[in-house]
């Protein structure tokens, strides 16, 4: 059975009703800009699983078993543009709360110290460890030339960051780890002056947005990228990240 180019442009027009993610609080409320923004994209790319739709018509079959990967890019595309504001308060409040800090007692921030990531985020079926960062142009450095994923890549003088997390699922059975529908934000502050929020990236590996069934006994990598000057990232000398989850504020000293 086949499907025409214009009842596949109109099925996908309303995937903003039918978006699933690991849970159902992983989609934030949108203006109507917004809504219309998520529309087009997600037309936008189910037109590109074909080079050639101009021609050509693509199947019921073909259509379905693609339409996971394209919610999830929809719905990527979606927090994208609801994060875009709150990114932007974050990072003047950690900037406030970096000067604040150099003023205030040693108690209050080892009250703000975790070493258990995994704890922080109530996830007792895993060990969430952070194993390390590099810094790069481009992340991954490379890539398959069908990695609908894509390549995120620094602007013009900066550096990507790009901060790695292990994942084990310590536990007897399979088990989802879902920090999309936490709403988990992350942001670095690095070399104890410069604040920056996780980019939002559509990399399935991005921590924040990060939802997958780990086996039991199986592990898992995840990264969270900030972009900053190359200067600066060629002379790292203090990390610390910031974990927010809900109400709860915590951090990790990485370096």
């Amino acid at each position: 059975m086949k499907t025409g180019k214009r009842t596949i442009i109109a099925t996908v027009l309303c995937l903003p009703f039918l978006l699933a993610a690991c849970s159902t609080n992983a989609i934030p409320e949108m203006s109507d800009e917004e809504m219309h923004q998520v529309e087009e994209y997600a037309a936008h790319l189910l037109l590109k699983y074909d080079a050639n739709y101009e021609m050509t018509t693509v199947s019921v079959e073909e259509f379905e078993a693609q339409r996971a990967e394209l919610e999830r890019r929809a719905r990527v595309q979606a927090q994208i543009a609801a994060d875009k504001a709150l990114a932007q308060a974050q990072q003047e409040e950690e900037q406030g709360e970096s000067t604040a800090e150099q003023t205030e007692a040693p108690a209050r921030e080892s009250a703000n110290v975790y070493t258990d990531i995994d704890d922080f985020f109530g996830e007792s079926s895993f060990e969430i460890e952070y194993s390390g960062y590099e810094a790069g142009s481009t992340y991954p450095a490379e890539t398959a030339s069908n990695d609908w994923q894509g390549v995120v890549r620094a602007t013009d003088g900066n550096s990507l960051l790009i901060f790695h997390f292990q994942i084990s699922n310590t536990g007897a059975s399979d088990a989802v780890l879902d920090m999309a529908g936490k709403g988990a934000r992350f942001n670095f502050r690095i070399n104890n002056s410069i604040s920056k929020a996780a980019l939002k990236t559509l990399r399935l590996d991005e921590f924040s947005m990060f939802c997958e069934t780990i086996p039991a006994g199986g592990t898992s990598e995840a990264v969270l990228i900030v972009e900053i000057d190359a200067q600066t990232a060629s002379r790292i000398s203090a990390l610390k990240m910031t974990m927010r989850y809900g109400e709860q504020r915590g951090e990790l000293t990485l370096l």
